[in-house]
């Protein structure tokens, strides 16, 4: 059980973690990271090898947590790192509304804001805001596409591929 995908996730990184993962078919130089500073040598390397393989591991359906270090310096307000936190606690196989989002991370009426910072969540997957879902239940805009949202979410609860 797993999502195939054509292309894989790009991991960028810094000596410190992985500060950004790319969708497959994302500009590369989309964001604030210019394509010529993709690091190709050593701590950063090893970062960006094993969040490749972590994230190659979780669409095969054989991950669940992700343990390869992060960088959040693109990540600048202290809601937006609440924000992340409460995403890492997500349970695999679970969603959330945005509300709850905004509950957990500790500001019950930034909805809006929740969802802001969900879309330039500069690490997706790692920080799951595919489990994260409007209160009617339909998922709303994902970066990574609607499609590739309910893939996810399908894989998650044991459904793909059966």
């Amino acid at each position: 059980m797993g999502v195939a995908m054509e292309e894989t996730f790009t991991a960028l990184a810094t000596d410190q973690g992985v500060r950004r993962i790319v969708f497959p078919g994302e500009d590369l130089s989309a964001g604030d990271w210019p394509v010529g500073e993709r690091p190709a040598t050593g701590q950063a390397s090893r970062h960006m090898a094993e969040a490749e393989k972590q994230l190659e591991e979780y669409l095969a359906g054989q991950r669940q947590v992700f343990t390869v270090p992060v960088d959040l310096v693109d990540v600048t307000t202290p809601f937006r790192r609440r924000v992340l936190q409460a995403l890492a606690q997500i349970p695999y196989g679970q969603t959330i509304t945005y509300a709850q989002l905004a509950e957990a991370a500790g500001n019950p009426r930034a909805v809006r804001a929740v969802a802001s910072a969900c879309a330039s969540n500069p690490l997706p997957i790692l920080y799951p805001c595919h489990r994260v879902i409007h209160s009617d239940g339909s998922f709303g805009e994902y970066r990574g596409g609607r499609e590739l949202k309910a893939a996810l979410l399908e894989m998650e609860r044991g459904g793909a591929g059966d």
